[in-house]
C-alpha cells in the first residue's frame, strides 16, 4: 500500500477511533452475553 495522504485530518482520526471503540464495546458485550447464556 502506497501512502495516499500524508496529512490525515483530525475528523478522520476521531471517526476511526470512535469506530474502533464501538466495535470493541460491541465485541465485549456479545462475548459476555454469550458466556452468560452458555452457562
Amino acid at each position: 500500500m502506497a501512502r495516499k495522504k500524508q496529512r490525515i485530518s483530525k475528523l478522520e482520526i476521531s471517526v476511526y477511533l470512535n469506530n474502533l471503540i464501538f466495535t470493541h464495546l460491541f465485541a465485549i458485550i456479545v462475548s459476555t452475553f454469550w458466556t452468560y447464556m452458555m452457562r
